[in-house]
C-alpha cells in the first residue's frame, strides 16, 4: 500500500478523496485504491494542469463523478480495457448550473488546456425521460496529449459518436 492519505490535496480544490471515491466501489466492496505511485503523479497533473483551469474557468465547483478506476472497477463499470481512468489520466465531472455542451465546446477551443481527450457525454433514457450530461477529460503526464475532441450521444440502445463537440 502506498504511504498516502486521502485528504491529500492534489492540488488548491481537488482532494485525492474524491479523486478516488466510487459509489460502486463501496456498494460492492472494490478496493479502488491505487499501487502505483506513478497514478498519483497523474492524478496530480489532471488536476493541476487540466480541473484547476476548469475550475478557475467556470467559477464554481467540478463535480468528480469518476476519477481513478482500479481494473476490477473498471472491468465491472464496462470500460475501456486501457482506459486511461486506471492510470490517473482521466475523470468525468459535472458542473452544476452550467450547460455542459457550452462548457465542452469551450474546452475544446482553448488552446491553452492540454488535454489528450476530451468528450462530451449526454445519455437519455427514454423510459424514464431523463437525461445525463457530463464531460470526460484525460491529460497524460509523459506522453503527448493528442487534443481529441468527440461528442457520444446514446438514447436507448442508440449510441451516435461524433468527432468535435458538438452543441
Amino acid at each position: 500500500m502506498l504511504d498516502v492519505r486521502p485528504d491529500d490535496q492534489l492540488s488548491p480544490h481537488f482532494s485525492l478523496q474524491e479523486m478516488l471515491a466510487s459509489h460502486t466501489a463501496s456498494r460492492l466492496k472494490i478496493n479502488n485504491q491505487p499501487t502505483d505511485l506513478s497514478v498519483i503523479a497523474n492524478l496530480k497533473a489532471l488536476c493541476t494542469v487540466v480541473l484547476e483551469p476548469i475550475r478557475q474557468m467556470v467559477d464554481k465547483p467540478v463535480i468528480i463523478t469518476s476519477g481513478y478506476r482500479s481494473r476490477a472497477l473498471n472491468t465491472r463499470l464496462g470500460g475501456a480495457v486501457q482506459s486511461q481512468h486506471m492510470f490517473g489520466e482521466a475523470a468525468d465531472f459535472t458542473v452544476n448550473g452550467v450547460d455542459m455542451a457550452a462548457l465542452a465546446k469551450a474546452l475544446e477551443t482553448d488552446n491553452t488546456l492540454p488535454f489528450d481527450q476530451l468528450i462530451f457525454e449526454e445519455v437519455t433514457r427514454p423510459e424514464t425521460n431523463s437525461t445525463r450530461r457530463w464531460i470526460h477529460i484525460s491529460h497524460r503526464r509523459v506522453s503527448f496529449n493528442r487534443s481529441e475532441a468527440r461528442t457520444i450521444r446514446r438514447c436507448g440502445l442508440q449510441k451516435l459518436i461524433s468527432e468535435g463537440i458538438k452543441l
